[in-house]
């Protein structure tokens, strides 16, 4: 029985001529022609537009960088160095398979175990979505459904061209065989939300319904243009695999997946791929390195899917804050002068050598002011000399200040010279003699 004499009889069902006028007759029925041509026309182009942004992102992706010598398997791209699945079955599956979660499987398999194979289910891994199963819709002209049917979704009931004559009725397939109404609203466009669905049948046109019997046996039925069950085949077993019994394969980046034999002792479909590597063999990087990231080091991806470092090329010549000497000559040598390396990790430039116009034995005292003379060293404050290092009157050699009377000891910890202990202030000492700064030792 064909569509439009299903949808009179239906019509003829529910209320009479009035509703078979406005299938046949009424202007809906032109406008619904001129858009079932009107969708034809877009979904093609929008096809078209699909396979063409898809091809070229994938070649772009798979060619980019990281990929240029790069093999995937089967389903898998490339993508940043990478194996990935397709979500496609590539090539594409042979007679008697279907393409499952991105493989292919025997169109018999029934993974979710709903009494709808493969070949029929537009999800065998979901045992809600099976054929006349329903999902919501919508277009720029209101909500709609799209049904399950023979493995695939249908297309969007709502219409996509909004206007239409005020009063008209458009019919719209639904559920199994069903069909739903959308009014025209007094404005001439089509109302948001279609009516409910009426006059279903108990399968869906075209699917296949199976059960298990004997041991790896199946027989199957099919759903007739009528949407009513047609008579069981007779029992046929096969036996491709054990129940359970588990496979395996490479996958990925050197990953594995799994598959496991299904009770109808068919395969099913590969499972996700797992304890993958981090890269694809022979793909490629640059990796910024070196001091200030300037640098460049050039990584291969080896057979275990792991980065090899390749040697880093260039980078700054030091890190910020390091710091490097260098001996330096003069009079007194050997000296030494130092640099710091920079926030643009360049070195800054050398201090300059301390070093003067002296001989290393040469005693250096100076006024310290008016307690009388220090003694600091064998050497002025600006050269270094064997043995004394830095001339610095508190850290390096001997001091010591000839006391004119008490000293009130206000930069120095002098001994008092009558007690040989470190005073802190004031010190006192005889007034003449020197107190030396050299320890606390005796006078």
């Amino acid at each position: 029985m064909s569509r439009p004499v299903l949808a009179a009889l239906v019509a003829t069902l529910l209320g009479g001529c009035a509703v078979i006028d406005a299938i046949f007759s009424n202007p809906a029925g032109g406008e619904g022609e001129g858009e079932g041509e009107g969708e034809g026309e877009g979904e093609g182009e929008g096809e078209g537009e699909g396979e063409g942004e898809g091809e070229g992102e994938g070649e772009g992706e798979g060619e980019g960088e990281g990929c240029e010598n790069v093999e995937c398997r089967p389903n898998e791209r490339c993508v940043d160095g990478g194996c990935v699945p397709t979500g496609d079955c590539v090539p594409e599956c042979v007679d008697g398979e279907v393409c499952s979660d991105g493989t292919c499987v025997d169109e018999r398999v029934d993974e979710d175990d709903d009494e709808y194979p493969a070949g029929s289910d537009c999800d065998d891994h979901d045992d809600t979505v099976y054929p006349g199963v329903e999902r919501p819709c919508e277009t720029a002209c209101g909500t709609g459904t799209e049904v399950c049917q023979a493995g695939s979704w249908q297309p969007c009931s709502a219409p996509s061209d909004c206007a239409c004559t005020p009063g008209a009725e458009r019919q719209e397939n639904c559920g199994n065989c069903g069909l739903a109404t959308r009014l025209c609203s007094d404005s001439g466009q089509w109302e948001a939300e279609v009516g409910p669905c009426v006059g279903e049948g108990e399968c869906n046109a075209d699917s296949i319904g199976t059960e298990d019997c004997l041991e790896c046996g199946q027989r199957a039925r099919t759903c007739g243009e009528n949407c009513t069950w047609g008579a069981w085949g007779s029992c046929e077993t096969v036996e491709v695999c054990t129940p359970d019994e588990p496979d395996s394969q490479g996958c990925g980046n050197c990953g594995t997946q799994s598959r496991t034999c299904t009770d109808q002792c068919l395969w099913g479909s590969w499972g996700d791929c797992t304890a993958e590597g981090v890269c694809a063999p022979k793909a490629v990087q640059d990796v910024p390195c070196g001091n200030c990231g300037t640098g460049t080091r050039h990584d291969v991806c080896g057979s275990t899917c792991a980065w090899t470092q390749g040697t880093c090329q260039g980078g700054g010549e030091c890190a910020p804050d390091q710091t490097d000497t260098r001996d330096c000559a003069g009079d007194c040598p050997p000296g030494e002068e130092s640099r710091s390396c920079q926030a643009d990790c360049r070195w800054g430039g050398w201090s300059g050598c301390r070093v003067g116009p002296c001989n290393c034995n040469d005693s250096c005292e100076s006024t310290y002011q008016d307690r009388g003379t220090e003694s600091f060293g064998n050497c002025p404050e600006d050269c270094y000399c064997d043995g004394d290092g830095s001339c610095d009157p508190w850290n390096r050699g001997e001091s010591k200040q000839n006391c004119p009377g008490d000293c009130d000891c206000p930069n120095h910890d002098l001994k008092d010279c009558e007690n040989p202990t470190c005073c802190q202030n004031p010190a006192f000492c005889v007034e003449g003699d020197p107190c030396y700064l050299s320890g606390c030792g005796a006078c």
